[in-house]
């Protein structure tokens, strides 16, 4: 993988929901409608499980999760976050089963595509893998979220696991343009950057061997 997961799926999950209310002017018009503001409690919640995530200590963030989730089975940011940190033990059967029921419950959330995508296109565990869905799930939530660079690095790794190299380029190009307009910050362009040389080079070679 180019990114890990742990390194991928935490930031992505937690970034702006701790500060929602502030950048709802700055929304442009293309993009959805963001998550309803959370309250204390479910704030401190998250702030604990980041703070579990970034000490490493990902089993007792989901432990913790667990017993959130049957309290508060409607709280859909942590069920997402759950999700990351099952993927990040590489627990994927029911790492699906979480984001499967996001969707279900909203099917047109660009986050919950874009996160089922991503682990579909890069899971470690073969039998896990769906290149075709996840470039369909990449592609319906690049549509609701044309300004999200996040989904756009998702959408070129899914056109690059189905070898669709010059689309993968494209979409790698545009998750960094919209990364540096959008204040990404230097690990995110460092990490993309990885991902479009992997990308390149996997072009390179299937011109020479077509």
């Amino acid at each position: 993988m180019i990114r890990s997961p742990y390194g991928r799926w935490w930031i992505l999950f937690l970034a702006g929901w701790f500060g929602i209310a502030a950048t709802l002017a700055e929304r442009s018009p293309e993009e959805p409608a963001p998550e309803p503001v959370l309250n204390a409690l479910q704030r401190g919640m998250l702030a604990e499980i980041n703070e579990l995530m970034q000490e490493g200590r990902l089993a007792d963030a989901d432990a913790r999760l667990g017993t959130i989730l049957e309290r508060m089975p409607d709280f859909n940011q942590a069920r997402q976050l759950h999700a990351a940190v099952l993927i990040s033990l590489n627990r994927y059967e029911p790492a699906i089963a979480e984001l499967e029921e996001l969707l279900r419950r909203q099917p047109d959330d660009p986050r919950a595509m874009n996160n089922l995508a991503w682990m579909l296109a890069t899971s470690t565990d073969l039998q896990f893998r769906d290149p075709a869905r996840a470039l369909q799930l990449a592609q319906d939530a690049v549509l609701l979220a044309p300004s999200d660079f996040h989904i756009w690095s998702t959408l070129a790794e899914a056109h690059r696991v189905n070898a669709n190299f010059e689309q993968a380029v494209k979409a790698m190009m545009q998750a960094i343009d919209l990364a540096g307009r959008r204040g990404a910050s230097a690990e995110t362009r460092e990490s993309y950057r990885r991902q479009f040389e992997v990308i390149r080079e996997a072009a390179a070679i299937m011109s020479l061997i077509e």
